[in-house]
């Protein structure tokens, strides 16, 4: 019985010095790697002042090494003709991106087709319950200064003269 409690005694003893210079390499661990990132914070701290920092730097475009962005206005680019096959009227659903990703379809659609762009409608029922439209949510007149090279764009579809009454035109769906 007496060998049996002097057994547990040394194994217990034998777990805490097992235990103790574990975790003794640990603190020694963890004391050389805050002493090595204290130094480099130190080498590497430099104070700034307003006057050293060009805001124009900080807030420009970076440096794209001669590519340019697909959404860069186009401005060698032939306008749209004058001539057009007719309007194009989009109803835009879902999230803002759905939304945002159906107006760069339509405006991509309108070129192909060479047809007028009439301002998408924002589906706002559906899902945000909320009837701003596209005057609520775009600055307009950057809309259709900005595509202006690409498509023609009007906020409405004008009404024709015909035999001296005015008309709405048909939409073809």
């Amino acid at each position: 019985m007496r060998s049996r409690l002097g057994h547990r005694h040394q194994l217990k003893q034998s777990v805490v010095k097992g235990m103790f210079g574990r975790l003794s390499i640990a603190v020694i661990v963890l004391v050389i790697c805050t002493v090595s990132l204290l130094s480099t914070i130190k080498t590497t701290k430099q104070p700034f002042s307003r006057s050293e920092i060009d805001v124009d730097t900080l807030w420009g475009t970076a440096a794209s090494g001669g590519w340019r962005p697909s959404s860069a206005p186009r401005s060698d680019w032939p306008p749209p003709p004058t001539e057009t096959n007719g309007y194009l009227r989009v109803r835009c659903n879902g999230g803002l991106n759905q939304q945002r990703s159906a107006i760069c379809n339509a405006v991509l659609a309108a070129r192909i087709m060479n047809a007028t762009l009439v301002l998408p409608e924002l589906d706002a029922n559906s899902f945000w319950h909320d009837d701003s439209g596209f005057h609520g949510v775009y600055d307009v007149n950057h809309f259709i200064k900005s595509l202006k090279y690409d498509v023609r764009i009007v906020e409405s579809i004008p009404d024709i003269q015909k035999n001296g009454k005015t008309k709405k035109i048909k939409p073809f769906q």
